[in-house]
């Protein structure tokens, strides 16, 4: 029997009605959706200006590793300098010469050394002033201008041989203030920015302990250089770039850049997969920071838990901009150890006494005497003794070893 036309009609009219109504709540529910999503993304827009405007209020005061401080922002004199040396054509040359390649070209240092009079001078200046900022534009978000970080290596690598020629035409006060300069340059390169920032501050930082180290065993600092060596980086210690604040800062510019993706996004869900891309790499940073104020095994343990959060996470654009961090907050305290190897080994061939420092990895920095020989180490990332065996830059510890 045949279905009557008035039977199809209601049938019709039903599923009109259910349609209807799906439609009803769908749009119902993409409106509730997009003012959510408006909510959210007016939220992280105030807490991103926010952490801007408190980095912003922050003291960009720190001491001076030498002399009096000048007034006036270290910046002032560090970007002109950049930009002479960035003019300059093949200076990553210099980079051969530093480390003692036999293919370097002695005479084209000298060469660069004669040029960049100036760009020394604005070093040195530099480094004496009251304050140092560089002005991160936050808002700016990806698009944020920074540091000329290939520039920063050259102008250090010329710093390094114009204090080795010092060192070698016998003025070691002269070599020792240069390299505390470059040290402060280090520091205020690398420190309040981001990642990548303080990377480099620390490769910059390298360049200067090493060349000190080298100077010292190759006995060109006398005393008073020694002395006034091991008195700057002491003042260094208190203002050393802090790994916790980068942390910090790298939330600003995550949320800064998540800000502006969900600014641009078409839909109501998009901006809220950025919204919580935000609030998670944000208390990510925040934890990190926390831990890394903890003993070094301790804040790797705690580290390596956000490390697995953020690897678990559903939201993939939080996967994507959160870095493994893990590795981050070995560099700084590896400069530390060099550091305090430095000073240790400075104040002992001045003094002929031992400073007692902390081991950023662990206790205390260990030292041994054998004759003429002293050997400085830490126990290294794995916190374990393991007698000095290692070397400068690598190894189951970090070693200084130089003879008095």
């Amino acid at each position: 029997m045949t279905e009557t036309p008035k039977r199809r009609g209601r049938a019709w009219k039903i599923l009109g009605v259910v349609v209807g109504v799906i439609v009803a709540c769908v749009a119902g529910l993409l409106l509730w959706v997009n003012a959510v999503a408006g909510r959210k993304f007016d939220e992280i827009d105030r807490r991103s200006k926010a952490m801007a405007a408190e980095w912003r209020a922050r003291d960009a005061g720190r001491p001076v590793l030498r002399g009096a401080a000048e007034p006036g922002n270290a910046w002032d004199d560090y970007n002109p300098c950049l930009s002479e040396i960035k003019k300059t054509k093949d200076i990553s040359r210099l980079g051969s010469l530093v480390v003692r390649d036999p293919k370097g070209d002695p005479e084209f240092g000298k060469a660069m050394l004669a040029t960049h009079v100036k760009a020394l001078e604005l070093l040195r200046q530099g480094a004496g002033r009251a304050t140092s900022r560089y002005a991160y534009a936050w808002e700016q978000g990806s698009n944020m201008q920074m540091p000329a970080f290939s520039t920063a290596q050259n102008l250090a690598n010329l710093a390094v041989l114009q204090a080795r020629a010092l060192a070698e035409a016998g003025k070691p006060k002269e070599a020792a203030a240069l390299l505390l300069d470059l040290c402060q340059f280090g520091r205020d390169f690398g420190d309040d920015g981001v990642l990548i920032s303080e990377m480099i501050g620390s490769a910059l930082l390298q360049l200067a302990l090493a060349e000190a180290r080298d100077l010292m065993s190759a006995n060109l600092l006398d005393a008073d250089s020694l002395r006034d060596l091991e008195a700057g980086l002491a003042v260094l210690e208190t203002s050393f770039p802090r790994h916790a604040r980068t942390l910090d800062n790298e939330a600003i510019y995550t949320g800064v850049t998540l800000r502006d993706f969900a600014a641009s996004a078409n839909y109501g869900i998009a901006r809220l997969f950025f919204a919580n891309a935000f609030e998670r790499c944000v208390d990510w940073y925040g934890q990190a920071a926390k831990a890394d104020a903890l003993p070094w095994m301790e804040s790797q343990s705690r580290i390596a838990v956000i490390d697995q959060e953020s690897k678990s996470t559903w939201n993939p654009y939080a996967r994507m901009l959160l870095p493994a961090l893990s590795g981050t907050g070995r560099v700084g305290r590896h400069r530390r150890v060099q550091l305090r190897m430095i000073r240790i080994a400075a104040h002992y061939k001045a003094a002929g006494t031992l400073l007692d420092l902390d081991d950023p990895f662990g206790s205390k920095m260990k030292t041994s005497l054998a004759g003429d020989t002293l050997k400085i180490w830490s126990v290294g990332p794995d916190g374990v003794d393991d007698g000095g065996d290692g070397r400068w830059q690598d190894g189951k510890d970090f070693v200084l070893e130089l003879k008095k």
